[in-house]
């Protein structure tokens, strides 16, 4: 699987009409730093994820290429309902458990 995590940065980058140095400021970290992401020779750390998934209001999942979508809202709602999904299914099996053991 391609990563993609390199071009997304560059692209969210260019669409914010920021320089590397500039975003390296925000983000509060070396350039170097943030350059060595674009150019796929390093990768962010869990919480320097978080921090870009904020700033460019996009989810992990779209950075790191997991998903196509940039909406954050669909895919947290995704993962919300396969949680919910994932429960109500535990949630029979042990009520089938239970009518088992009578």
């Amino acid at each position: 699987m391609k990563n993609k995590l390199p071009e997304r940065l560059k692209k969210l980058r260019a669409d914010s009409e920021l320089s590397q140095a500039k975003l390296a400021v925000i983000l509060n970290m070396p350039q170097q730093t943030y350059d060595k992401w674009e150019q796929g020779r390093n990768q962010p750390s869990i919480e320097a994820l978080i921090q870009l998934s904020a700033y460019y209001d996009v989810s992990i999942d779209y950075l790191i290429g997991t998903s196509d979508n940039t909406n954050k809202a669909i895919d947290e709602s995704c993962a919300t309902i396969d949680n919910k999904y994932a429960f109500i299914n535990n949630s029979k099996i042990s009520i089938n458990q239970a009518k088992k053991n009578k």
